[in-house]
């Protein structure tokens, strides 16, 4: 699906200015999400989480300040610091578009509910899998008998521009060997149909070589 745009675009030395023709609050969101750099970045969540408990923004920019090759990213209003270690990046990705939300175990119902879906390359096939059988053994090596699965499965992190978009788990019991990479991935969240196809531009264009910004 296309983001599009009611205005011209025009050349202004070292810049590009877009004018939008009516400047309508759809067009603003749109404008505000191709500003957004769309980088992309998948982790493994527990082992590169420097501290569980959420911090301020300050906290956070501290902590990660304190050893090279950190990170700080917003999840759920809290702001956490990762070993900037991702098992994927935009380089693994094929492409991206606005979906309806489907079960991504087999006799899972979807929600129904929009989500944007994620295909990867040949090398990307190939991390998706390592990572999320990393994932799901790492459960079961945690797995206490008795104890339903949900309770010690481990999550991997999709980050957007340094914001979690989705903290998915692998239940070991059902996936043991982790998810086929063939099968892509799904970022599911509150989306409507607009907000879902404007990251999926992003996301599918890739990071831009330079930076937009708003004026």
């Amino acid at each position: 699906d296309a983001v599009a745009l009611a205005g011209t675009v025009r050349a202004e030395a070292d810049e590009v200015v877009v004018d939008l023709a009516d400047d309508t609050a759809a067009d603003r969101r749109t404008l505000d999400a191709l500003t957004r750099p769309g980088r992309l970045a998948m982790y493994d969540w527990e082992p590169n989480l420097v501290r569980e408990e959420p911090s301020t923004l300050e906290q956070a920019d501290r902590l990660a300040g304190r050893a090279e090759g950190r990170r700080v990213v917003e999840h759920e209003g809290g702001w956490y610091v990762l070993e900037d270690n991702p098992a994927l990046t935009n380089g693994d990705l094929a492409g991206a578009e606005q979906v309806i939300e489907v079960a991504m175990e087999a006799g899972t119902p979807g929600s129904g509910a929009r989500a944007v879906a994620l295909t990867f390359t040949d090398d990307g096939e190939t991390a998706f899998e390592n990572l999320t059988r990393d994932v799901a053994r790492r459960g079961a090596e945690l797995a206490t008998p008795g104890v339903p699965a949900m309770n010690n499965a481990q999550h991997f992190a999709i980050v957007v521009d340094g914001r979690v978009t989705a903290l998915p788990y692998i239940n070991y019991e059902q996936a043991p060997d982790g998810i086929d990479g063939a099968s892509g991935a799904q970022i599911s969240g509150d989306f409507t149909l607009q907000t879902a196809r404007e990251l999926a531009a992003v996301l599918d264009s890739g990071p831009l070589p330079g930076t937009l910004a708003p004026q």
